[in-house]
């Protein structure tokens, strides 16, 4: 349930209609509060006698809606009978309204107002995929911004279904295979997007820029946290976001790093060492292949151990940093050690 009113709310900073590059702090809803007077209550019977008191009673008169939003209200209830061209676009002007007036249920009401009315007769292939697209991420973004974080999922994964073809039940399947190889995992997100990466791959000219990639890294943080979505780990769903994110970002002009980085944090989040060794392997920086030689002595994986040193005692690039083989009594500190000289 969304309160009536929240006037607290940051509309600027927190405006559900853009996307977010960083997730608020989820906002609670204090049942046994009065907005009205601004006052808190121990018990929900304490907080029942006072909505009936006096005091109560003669604040809310002081407080009642303004015209202007009574009059939203109103055509809340009569845009249902108008066609439907003229009924999603006043839905979604006025989802907007009560948004500025922080009003989140009212905000909500008028969104799924515009999605149930948005597949009648009307309009156009993409002028319902832009409504219905940009509708379901406001109303995840809002679901989001007071702790139902299920439902907000729902409608993330929904969005970028309709919009890019990112069919979400097949996402859903890839997470739950926690046993594939990174190259795996890259092959079977490449499919996951085939339908967007076949376009762009073929494409001559310019295409989208941070479109895809904005809502997918905005997905995968939504995603990344140590709770279930119907019983499976948000964290694996959030793996699979990512690097669908990454496979797409250089045709929508982003920089794949920046889900890299993330996955790093969900592969910190999981203990997936493993994983981390491949991501780092992937990315062709020579410093990342260092640090994978590290981890992988530390978790004593010899064999990629002696591959990745291999590579790095041919580099030339670096003429300061050798790998060099050391034979002592212990096998696992024989193997190798970085030296850097000046």
């Amino acid at each position: 349930m969304l309160p009536e009113q929240d006037t607290s709310l940051d509309t600027q900073q927190w405006n559900i209609f853009s996307p977010w590059n960083k997730l608020p702090s989820i906002r609670t809803v204090d049942d046994n509060y009065c907005k009205v007077c601004k006052k808190k209550f121990n018990n929900i019977i304490t907080f029942n006698q006072h909505l009936k008191s006096g005091k109560h009673l003669a604040n809310e008169k002081k407080n009642k809606p303004s015209p202007q939003l009574k009059e939203a209200q109103q055509h809340l209830v009569s845009a249902k009978t108008m066609d439907t061209v003229s009924a999603v676009q006043t839905f979604w002007t006025l989802s907007q309204f009560f948004f500025d007036q922080r009003r989140p249920a009212d905000t909500r009401s008028a969104l799924i107002a515009l999605q149930e009315r948005v597949v009648s007769p009307g309009l156009t292939p993409g002028q319902i995929t832009a409504y219905l697209y940009n509708s379901q991420l406001a109303l995840a973004r809002l679901y989001y911004l007071y702790n139902h974080i299920t439902q907000s999922q729902e409608l993330y994964l929904s969005a970028i279904e309709h919009k890019w073809k990112l069919n979400q039940h097949v996402l859903i399947e890839i997470s739950k295979n926690t046993s594939l190889s990174m190259t795996d995992l890259i092959h079977h997100c490449d499919q996951l997007a085939t339908k967007y990466l076949s376009r762009e791959r073929a494409r001559t000219s310019g295409g989208t820029k941070h479109t895809i990639s904005t809502v997918l890294y905005e997905v995968g943080n939504v995603f990344s946290q140590s709770t279930l979505y119907h019983a499976i780990p948000c964290y694996q769903i959030a793996v699979i976001v990512y690097v669908t994110g990454s496979l797409v970002a250089a045709y929508d002009g982003a920089d794949p790093i920046m889900f890299y980085t993330q996955l790093e944090r969900v592969f910190d989040a999981l203990d997936w060492t493993h994983r981390s060794i491949e991501l780092k392997l992937m990315t062709g920086d020579r410093w990342d292949q260092f640090v994978a030689l590290v981890m992988c002595l530390e978790r004593d994986d010899l064999v990629r151990a002696s591959t990745i040193a291999n590579e790095l005692h041919e580099l030339k690039e670096y003429p300061d940093v050798q790998v060099k083989k050391q034979h002592t009594f212990s096998y696992k500190s024989c193997f190798h050690s970085i030296l850097f000289s000046s």
